[in-house]
């Protein structure tokens, strides 16, 4: 606990300092380039440390929230994951209210979550206790999953709405970890080598929301469809529909409701580390609990061919500030977040959806960086703590 006390300051004071801002006036009518130390954690991945480098571009008139971002990452975690990340995003530089979004990421996860597939499967942490009659392996829910990833999306107006037209191209490796793992016992599900999953995205958005970081009021619906053959480079062939939707109410003047409904559904040769990942728009996460999805669920803890979840978040902005020609936004929130996933032909029922609930505190800085702090308990594992940047939705 100490140990997390420590690391909480080190950020907090930490963000504002290595950040480097440049522009003409001081309600960022130019550009600001902002280096930052990568500094986060999560019960599920552990510590994270490295380095970020974002470069907000407003253009003249100060365009919202921002004409482009270029986002680049370093990041490490004391759970064995190891990332690289390019992403850029600019909804106007196409001109006519078009958005181009892009990134490239590499990931290596050396105990990536591994729990089974679909809704009914149980989990035993005594198997990971060494301390325990039951002990088999502390990696025994883990997997090591190596995966590169490239994605272009392209949207224009459509009515009061956008479509989106994309290719998401992505190479994924698997390999088995030490000892007895919950994994080896499905061998079919492990590829012989690796293997791509390439897709072509379709899309239509609706998005009204005020202001993308920390919206106020509005609404965010998507409707995906993926579909991935051999004709676009892909080992398997399988299509996907992703539906989600978040609506944010300004209840009070510094209060704000915000709600996430997410609902996917996948056909074909679907392999299992694809179910782990939760299509959008603008970033890509991977479902089925942990800091992404469901707080106090464990990461990936639910995935199948169908799943959805849902996250229910009041949000308080009691405090604002300046400093150091710098302006800060204290909030709190108390959240409910809940889902589940299931294969062909599993019976659908509520008693089985798992659920996490919480509270948390934000800071946010010059208004697009948020530093998050939740905590939230489920139903299997103790508290979960999730320290990172943004709102989860």
């Amino acid at each position: 606990m100490k140990n997390i006390i420590l690391f909480l300051l080190i950020v907090l004071w930490a963000s504002p300092l290595f950040a480097v801002e440049e522009g003409e006036t001081g309600n960022y009518s130019s550009f600001k380039l902002a280096g930052l130390p990568n500094l986060n954690y999560n019960s599920d991945d552990g510590f994270g440390y490295g380095a970020r480098l974002d470069y907000f571009r407003y253009g003249e008139g100060g365009y919202s929230p921002y004409y482009y971002l270029v986002d680049v990452q370093l990041f490490a975690t004391t759970g064995g994951k190891r990332e690289f990340w390019i992403f850029f995003d600019s909804p106007f530089m196409l001109r006519n209210n078009q958005r181009l979004t892009a990134e490239l990421r590499y990931a290596k996860f050396n105990f990536a979550p591994f729990f089974g597939l679909g809704l009914k499967v149980e989990y035993n942490e005594n198997l990971k206790d060494e301390d325990h009659p039951d002990f088999i392996n502390e990696d025994y829910y883990t997997f090591n999953r190596v995966r590169t990833s490239a994605r272009i999306d392209y949207q224009r107006p459509w009515l009061q709405a956008k479509v989106l037209a994309g290719l998401n191209l992505n190479y994924t490796t698997v390999d088995l970890n030490e000892g007895p793992t919950l994994l080896a016992l499905s061998s079919e599900l492990i590829p012989a080598d690796g293997e791509f999953t390439n897709a072509l995205r379709f899309g239509l958005i609706y998005d009204s929301r005020d202001f993308e970081p920390a919206p106020e009021h509005g609404l965010w619906s998507e409707l995906l469809y993926e579909y991935s053959d051999k004709f676009v480079g892909s080992d398997y062939t399988f299509s996907r529909i992703t539906l989600s939707h978040r609506h944010y109410l300004s209840l009070l003047k510094n209060v704000v409701f915000a709600q996430r409904f997410v609902y996917s559904k996948a056909w074909g040769d679907l392999p299992f580390f694809e179910r782990e990942f939760m299509s959008g728009s603008f970033r890509i996460e991977e479902a089925g609990g942990g800091a992404k999805s469901i707080r106090g669920v464990l990461k990936n803890r639910l995935i199948g061919r169908e799943w959805l979840l849902a996250n229910s978040e009041l949000r308080y902005k009691f405090f604002a500030f300046s400093a150091l020609k710098q302006d800060f936004e204290l909030s709190l929130s108390a959240f409910y977040d809940f889902g589940g996933a299931w294969e062909e032909n599993e019976m659908k029922s509520v008693n089985g959806l798992m659920a996490g609930r919480g509270a948390g505190l934000h800071v946010a800085w010059n208004k697009n960086f948020i530093l998050s702090i939740d905590a939230a308990k489920g139903d299997e594992v103790g508290l979960g703590l999730y320290i990172g940047l943004g709102y989860l939705y």
